[in-house]
């Protein structure tokens, strides 16, 4: 199953997302991220356990089509909501 990884889940203001098919994958676009965008030559234990803990299963492709498909279909519903 495919692993997925945000900065901004282990606290950082950063856009950054990076998904993989494998961890290894996924932990070297992350140490190459950490290198290239934060200035990190190598990441610290704390750092590394908080990445850890932060990195997710990622959903299918048509469960990922499925949760835009509803929240599209919300969107017009919560509009008229807030009218």
């Amino acid at each position: 199953m495919a692993k997925k990884f945000a900065c901004r889940d282990i606290g950082l203001e950063c856009d950054f997302e990076a998904e993989s098919e494998s961890r290894e994958e996924l932990m070297q676009k992350i140490a190459e991220h950490a290198k290239s965008a934060h200035g990190m030559e190598q990441i610290d234990e704390a750092t590394m356990a908080k990445v850890e803990a932060a990195i997710k299963d990622a959903p299918a492709e048509e469960e990922e089509e499925e949760e835009e498909e509803a929240a599209s279909a919300a969107a017009p519903e919560q509009a008229e909501d807030e009218q």
